[in-house]
């Protein structure tokens, strides 16, 4: 007798597959600029990708996404819009306060500012730096494109251009 595997759960609504195509294209277009150690980079991409199917539907503004730490239940996905600018900490003072249980994120840790250039990531003199991408060294201030990943306090987060930004 052979048992028939049944079909695979209906994958969660949110951006549909032209859409993580071209937010991929535009992530890859500007990620070999940057150093790439072994794996990381489609480690990267792969984890991008499946934070982002996790959305009913993409802003049309920049946003930043919260990627779900090693060993963390994967849930809808909590993100926040940027505006002018967004800062990040545990602190209540921050504009988007993140519970960090381990506490290693800083209470206002980094900031993104919204220029006529682009967007702006600035570290906040956090205790335990902010990191971009596979890059090892922390940054005091960089640039972002569409699809970095920031490391702060053992959390990630995705920056994401919106959809109206990136046309």
């Amino acid at each position: 007798m052979r048992l028939r595997r049944s079909a695979p759960p209906p994958p969660a609504a949110g951006p549909s597959e032209p859409e993580l195509e071209a937010m991929l294209s535009r992530t890859t277009a500007t990620v070999f600029e940057r150093p790439v150690e072994s794996s990381a980079f489609f480690h990267r991409l792969t984890e991008s990708r499946r934070a982002l199917s996790g959305l009913t539907s993409t802003p049309a503004t920049a946003f930043l996404l919260a990627l779900p730490a090693s060993g963390e239940a994967v849930g809808s996905p909590e993100f926040k819009i940027i505006q002018h600018g967004l800062t990040v900490g545990r602190s209540a003072q921050s504009d988007w306060s993140v519970a960090d249980l381990r506490t290693k994120l800083s209470g206002q840790h980094f900031r993104i500012l919204a220029t006529a250039e682009g967007y702006l990531l600035q570290d906040l003199n956090s205790t335990n730096g902010t990191y971009v991408n596979e890059n090892t060294n922390p940054i005091r201030q960089a640039s972002l494109c569409d699809g970095d990943v920031i490391h702060a306090g053992g959390r990630k987060f995705l920056f994401c251009q919106g959809a109206a930004e990136t046309d």
